[in-house]
């Protein structure tokens, strides 16, 4: 229970507008991806690494919960408010610092969208791979907090693989960094890699330094169907036997697909028992070759 002196001094921290208690002003961020619905007891706004941290000081001494929340697209639950208390959402973290392309990092802020990185970085001829499905409405310290995977995980990884370093709140109020602004860095204990993924239980997110790769120059998507689940997975064996490995290689099972013909109208056979779709990406050249392959090993 967050008492009435605490809802003061929240509003001291953060400003009276970037707080809100009221039941019409906090039902969005009572549920996310899950639609599930937990209504915290306020929500609120902050814009710096000492706001969170005078929060999370007052929260340590008021004894009421803390709930970290970026787009509120997640499927698991990371950021309901499932005992009351109050939501932190980060929306107003919603800058990007830096695209060095020198040394292929990006600095940003926690708010902003996944797409919208990817976008920019990919103007300069770089390139940000992980790719969750919500890209277009996440944020990058959503991703990082659940470690986020998407379509380009099989060559490419995931979130925590792109995370050079953090700036962190703790749960007691210190603001701390950690990882490196390099591609390089060795030293230490690796407490990068064991915030990634936390679901918000270790630390609040306030900034990312993240790698960025070369454009591929060219890229080549393609569908194959198959009459069973067994056919399909056969081909994915042979795929990586082969020694390819996709951009993209995702598997959809008939329910999938009826789903998808019936709620998009797209022409799929009939007889259709399962689905593979393969993109590949790299020279031009190289993905001609690989798509003959791959259209080979799918026949």
């Amino acid at each position: 229970m967050i008492s009435p002196n605490a809802i003061d001094e929240l509003k001291d921290i953060v400003g009276p507008e970037y707080l809100k208690t009221s039941s019409d002003d906090i039902s969005e961020y009572a549920t996310d991806g899950t639609k599930l619905e937990y209504p915290p007891e306020a929500v609120a706004f902050p814009a710096t690494s000492e706001e969170i941290s005078r929060i999370m000081l007052l929260a340590n001494r008021e004894r009421f919960p803390v709930i970290p929340r970026g787009g509120g697209s997640g499927m698991t639950g990371g950021a309901l408010a499932v005992q009351g208390g109050l939501v932190l959402s980060l929306e107003r973290f919603n800058r990007i610092l830096v695209i060095d392309r020198e040394n292929l990092i990006a600095k940003v802020e926690p708010g902003v969208i996944t797409e919208r990185l990817q976008q920019e970085v990919e103007k300069l001829d770089l390139f940000y791979p992980p790719d969750p499905a919500s890209a277009d409405v996440s944020t990058l310290g959503g991703n990082a907090a659940e470690c986020a995977g998407g379509l380009r995980g099989l060559k490419y990884g995931v979130t925590r693989d792109y995370i050079l370093g953090l700036t962190v709140v703790l749960p007691t109020g210190e603001i701390i960094k950690t990882g490196v602004d390099t591609m390089k860095g060795v030293a230490g204990y690796d407490l990068t890699r064991l915030i990634v993924g936390s679901e918000g239980t270790l630390a609040v997110i306030t900034s990312i330094t993240l790698r960025l790769i070369p454009k591929p120059p060219a890229k080549r998507a393609m569908t194959a169907f198959f009459r069973d689940i067994r056919a399909a997975a056969k081909t994915v064996s042979n795929i990586i036997r082969e020694k390819i490995t996709p951009a993209t290689l995702e598997f959809m099972d008939r329910q999938c697909i009826e789903c998808v013909r019936d709620e998009m109208g797209i022409d799929i056979p009939m007889e259709a028992g399962a689905m593979l779709l393969i993109e590949t990406d790299g020279d031009n050249d190289v993905v001609e070759r690989e798509a003959q392959r791959l259209k080979d090993i799918c026949l």
